[in-house]
């Protein structure tokens, strides 16, 4: 999984932090982040889906 996917799926899990304050932070739109994040949630599933 890309290091950038790693850290949006950190930001919202364990920082709970909004789509808005990941945008300010990455700078970056939130719809950016939410399509990244999208994304990354289905390379998660898939990575997971290989161990199990």
């Amino acid at each position: 999984m890309p290091p950038e996917y790693r850290l949006l799926l950190l930001l919202v899990a364990d920082q709970q932090m909004s789509y808005k304050e990941i945008a300010t932070l990455t700078e970056q739109s939130p719809d950016a982040v939410r399509g990244k994040l999208h994304r990354a949630r289905k390379a998660f599933i898939a990575q997971f889906q290989k161990f199990t």
